[in-house]
């Protein structure tokens, strides 16, 4: 499984509709499961950097992208991602640097 953080934006429909994006999340988890990828956590930032962060694992990378590609086309968010490493994993990469 891969872990991922998502930073997403809202664009300006996300802002214009902010009242309804609570309730934009209960599709966004349906969506997930279409791509065999599960929401760990969702919380909301507005007034940082990012309006929401998001924790989610996939089975690769490719099916978190697809994800939030598709998150994406409903045109409220733009999101930025990440993998995310445990310290377990963290020493698999490390080891692999030598």
């Amino acid at each position: 499984m891969v872990t991922g953080i998502a930073f997403l934006k809202w664009t300006d429909h996300g802002v214009n509709t902010y009242r309804e994006t609570v309730d934009r999340l209960e599709p966004a988890l349906k969506l997930a499961g279409k791509f065999g990828v599960e929401v760990k956590e969702t919380y909301w930032t507005p007034g940082g950097p990012y309006d929401l962060v998001g924790v989610a694992e996939g089975p690769d990378t490719k099916s978190l992208t697809a994800y939030l590609l598709a998150l994406q086309a409903g045109g409220f968010l733009r999101a930025t991602w990440a993998e995310a490493f445990r310290a377990d994993e963290m020493r698999q990469v490390i080891a692999i640097g030598g």
